[in-house]
């Protein structure tokens, strides 16, 4: 039973993974397996591949050994969390970009609600609240902030105009005779960067990975990889993801294990920062013209107050209270296994 709940919180951590601006780790705290989780890809280490490689030996105590590894790292928790996640990322990929697309603002609610009432899990962890923890706290909720203001509205439209006319030149310079896809070395260390940065991005809670991929350009392509199952993409993409994620793993283990108290404050932190990434009323800007693939395409750009009070806002209050049901609903079930 364990197995299957670790399954089914690895695949809410995988559509949060999908959100722009939402952290896959901010669902791992919420869901209180975050330190379990870090502890657990902290562990992995050379011995586990070597042991592997051994088992080719076909000798009893290689599978032992094997055996004894994988007990080490938490292997079943690990597998049921990557697979619920690999699961939901496949399956709701395409539902996602047809969600941010069409019913924006609504869907960005119900991420708004999920994170509101969850500040209060890793606070909760938190043994001592003195002065240094408040002071992690405003600092990493002041990052996300900031590194969300690094980037004007009028240069992520020249941006993203660029980008069009791009793809115009690159769609005017195809021919029918084309079925090939080249791919240059600096689009796979590209790709392969992404996934290194994006991943760490993702373990991080306020951080999104993202929202990492979509400033570095590579939020559709990747999406759009997954739908058509471009394996080219989805190698080089993965084997960046395990780079981060062993590297990365290793960092913060150090600091939860060295100051504890201070990271989980700048943790709490980086998920209240994140409120301002998910505020769910952005202006907006449309750029392209219908005839070029992909456009034309609806931005978002910097956060607003609505200025009316119709059905869209409506449905984003109905969703920031589903959001905030659905938290409260899983805080009680985690309670209620808590007591058995």
């Amino acid at each position: 039973m364990q197995t299957v709940y670790s399954f089914i919180k690895g695949g809410i951590i995988g559509l949060a993974n999908l959100i722009p601006g939402v952290s896959g780790g901010t669902m791992a705290l919420i869901l209180g397996i975050y330190e379990r989780m870090i502890n657990s890809l902290n562990s992995i280490s050379l011995n586990l591949f070597i042991s592997f490689i051994r088992l080719f030996s076909f000798k009893k105590s290689a599978r032992a050994d094997f055996l004894e590894e994988l007990k080490k790292i938490d292997f079943y928790f690990l597998l049921a969390i990557f697979v619920g996640a690999g699961f939901t990322i496949f399956i709701f990929a395409s539902v996602i970009v047809f969600l941010l697309r069409e019913y924006h603002h609504p869907t960005y609610g119900y991420f708004f609600g999920l994170i509101l009432p969850s500040l209060y899990v890793p606070f909760r962890m938190i043994n001592k609240r003195g002065l240094a923890v408040f002071l992690a706290i405003f600092c990493a909720a002041s990052f996300v902030i900031a590194s969300d203001c690094l980037v004007s509205d009028e240069e992520m439209i020249q941006k993203e105009e660029l980008k069009y006319e791009l793809q115009l030149e690159k769609q005017n310079a195809l021919t029918e005779n084309e079925s090939v896809i080249s791919f240059s070395i600096s689009e796979i260390a590209l790709l392969f960067a992404a996934g290194a940065i994006s991943v760490s991005a993702m373990i991080l809670p306020g951080v999104s990975g993202s929202f990492v991929l979509l400033l570095m350009g590579q939020y559709f392509i990747v999406l759009k990889a997954v739908s058509d199952f471009n394996i080219v993409y989805l190698t080089v993409f993965f084997f960046g993801m395990v780079f981060g994620l062993l590297a990365f793993t290793k960092l913060l283990h150090l600091l939860l294990l060295r100051c504890h108290d201070v990271t989980m404050g700048a943790l709490t932190g980086l998920v209240a920062g994140s409120l301002w990434i998910i505020w769910p009323f952005k202006r907006s800007y449309i750029v392209g013209k219908v005839g070029v693939e992909g456009y034309p395409e609806q931005i978002y750009l910097s956060n607003m107050f609505p200025q009316d009070f119709g059905m869209v806002e409506i449905s984003v209050i109905i969703t920031v209270i589903l959001g905030i049901a659905t938290v409260a609903l899983m805080m009680l079930i985690e309670k209620k296994n808590r007591i058995r």
